[in-house]
């Protein structure tokens, strides 16, 4: 179980920096040349990440709440198991700092953008 929660951690982090971090090199120095400063932009990313995070978190919380009863008696030979706060909240802060990690990752981009990068000469492919 840990595997996979370990996995899927990864998956989501190189998600957040295949996104943020590459391609859209072009978009911060369009933003930047525009007069948005490096805070605002960072902040932009941020909320992106967390609307494209929470609302799937949230119902993954709320399906694997509905659905551990069911699974659980499945599982224990039809013994009750009752999905308790204990289970459930330690699962809401993991969840939550999972998130916030990834916002963070993703407001890194803007801060560290090098003003050197807006005026390079870019290479054009014959």
């Amino acid at each position: 179980m840990w595997a996979l929660a370990v996995g899927g951690c990864v998956v989501l982090l190189a998600l957040v920096i295949a996104r943020s971090w590459f391609g859209r090199t072009d978009e911060i120095g369009m933003a930047l040349v525009s007069g948005v400063t490096k805070p605002r932009l960072g902040w932009q990313f941020a909320v992106e990440t967390l609307m494209l995070t929470v609302v799937p978190a949230v119902i993954g919380l709320v399906a694997g709440g509905l659905g551990a009863g069911a699974i659980g008696a499945a599982l224990a030979g039809g013994h009750a198991t009752p999905a308790t706060s204990g289970l459930v909240w330690p699962l809401v802060w993991e969840t939550t700092g999972i998130i916030v990690t990834l916002a963070v990752v993703a407001l890194l981009r803007p801060a560290t953008f090098r003003n050197a990068n807006l005026f390079k000469a870019s290479e054009v492919k014959a």
